[in-house]
């Protein structure tokens, strides 16, 4: 849609056309000839010597686009800056860097993003581990689209860690993150509070987590996802402390947080 106004992250879609404006340029720009595969090779540490195209139909494509781009921003700057020279001599109006001044946005986003992006890969591997999966998701849930957790830097490594902490995401990571947030829970997690939901849920996943050797104690995962979420969607909880049988009936042993979970027992 054209009107920013119906539009859920309207200034996600302008830094995504900035993004897919500069890969065309690069790619089409016939002036500069090999100029930005030579950058690449003399101005970036990785070997590779193009961008990568977008797709709206592949959520893994937006996340390697945007780290490729990050990966050549220094060949990105001065090839823009060659291409504003050579304009300037042929006295001609110079191109514009559609990205110029994004560079903080594009890291915090990917940053924001990676995550998902990794439990994509995960989930399109040729034999994904269901419970693994479950416990992604929670990990995801828990920290990274956590408001009130930083979020990992998407270079972070174990030997240097490196955090974003809340304060310090652009305004466009943090509307990104919480939109981000609410989709999970509308499309997963609401499985926890929502009565229709849970009504018609076999939870098939959770049965499995409570016969896993490493990951069946609720404690640690489940009911800590059932509290923040029911928490960060207005919801309350009746306190952790208040456990009983959930999901009993369907066979799998779990605490009830819930207010929807504690009118259910009743």
């Amino acid at each position: 849609m054209n009107d920013k106004k119906k539009q859920e992250n309207p200034e996600m879609t302008e830094l995504i056309t900035q993004l897919t404006t500069t890969i065309y340029q690069v790619r089409t720009a016939e002036v500069t000839g090999d100029l930005f595969e030579a950058l690449c090779n003399t101005r970036t540490e990785t070997s590779t010597t193009r961008l990568l195209n977008y797709s709206s139909a592949r959520f893994l494509s937006i996340t390697n686009a945007i780290r490729r781009v990050l990966e050549k921003w220094p060949a990105l700057e001065e090839w823009f800056a060659e291409r504003a020279r050579k304009a300037l001599r042929d006295r001609t109006r110079p191109p514009v860097f559609p990205l110029a001044g994004r560079e903080k946005d594009l890291s915090h986003v990917l940053s924001v993003l990676d995550p998902a992006a990794e439990l994509k890969r995960t989930c399109q591997a040729e034999a994904p581990n269901q419970v693994e999966v479950l416990m992604m998701l929670y990990k995801i849930r828990l920290n990274d689209l956590n408001n009130e957790k930083p979020v990992r830097h998407y270079l972070s490594t174990n030997k240097k860690p490196r955090w974003i902490e809340p304060n310090e995401l652009t305004q466009l990571a943090k509307s990104t993150r919480l939109l981000l947030r609410d989709a999970f829970d509308k499309r997963f997690f609401s499985r926890y509070y929502d009565d229709t939901k849970m009504a018609k849920t076999s939870y098939v996943f959770e049965m499995q987590q409570k016969l896993h050797p490493i990951y069946k104690n609720p404690r640690l995962n489940l009911n800590a996802v059932i509290l923040l979420v029911c928490k960060q969607q207005g919801l309350g909880v009746m306190g952790p402390g208040l456990a009983s049988d959930l999901f009993k009936e369907k066979g799998c042993s779990l605490v009830w947080t819930t207010p929807a979970g504690m009118a259910h027992k009743n």
